[in-house]
This record gives C-alpha cells, sequence and structure tokens, in this order.
C-alpha cells in the first residue's frame, strides 16, 4: 500500500490576479498566507500594472487574500474641481458668446 505525507499537498505559492479599474492585467505568484500589505505593494509594483496606471490617481486598492488586488484609479486632471467651467449653449444670442450662443456654469 502506497503511503504520502499529507504536508506535501499543501501548496505554498497560490496566483493571484490584479484588476486594474475592473478588467484583468496581469498575475503573480504570492505565499499563500501573505497579508494584505504584502500583496498589494508587489502588485503595485509589476510592470502591467503600473503601465494601466501611470499618469493616473489611484483611488482605491481593494485586496482579496487568496483571490485577487483591485486597483481603482481616475486619470488625473489639472483643473481644479472647484472652479466652475463654462460653455457655450448652441443657438442661444447673447453677449458673453457673440452670435453662437449665451454661456452657462457647468459643474
Amino acid at each position: 500500500m502506497l503511503e504520502f505525507n499529507e504536508a506535501f499537498l499543501i501548496e505554498g505559492e497560490i496566483e493571484i490576479v490584479i484588476h486594474v479599474n475592473g478588467k484583468a492585467r496581469d498575475r503573480m505568484m504570492i505565499l499563500q498566507e501573505a497579508s494584505k500589505e504584502a500583496i498589494e505593494k508587489p502588485a503595485l509594483d509589476r510592470e502591467k500594472a503600473a503601465e494601466h496606471t501611470e499618469g493616473k490617481t489611484i483611488r482605491e486598492v481593494m485586496v482579496v487574500p487568496g483571490r485577487l488586488v483591485n486597483v481603482v484609479s481616475q486619470l488625473t486632471t489639472a483643473v481644479n474641481p472647484e472652479e466652475k467651467r463654462t460653455a457655450p449653449v448652441p443657438g442661444l444670442e447673447g453677449p458673453g458668446n457673440g452670435a453662437a450662443g449665451n454661456r452657462f456654469s457647468i459643474s
């Protein structure tokens, strides 16, 4: 009869999927008992993840141990969000936009 050691059946490393803005971008192998912090840093440093977050602000990083890392990023804008932008409204006449139309505030 064959004998086996159950300790050899337990996997030491598992594969984690890295999502950026909801799309799978990369995979990495990591120790099964790794903490959230130990998973997050290497995931953000991966080339493919960095490629999709370059020039963007990382809003949130969600780590599901043993499963995935989800990075939510947003394009960084130079416009101050507190400032209101104005845009011409076609078909309206007025002094703000010549004959093409008036300018109304758009938030």
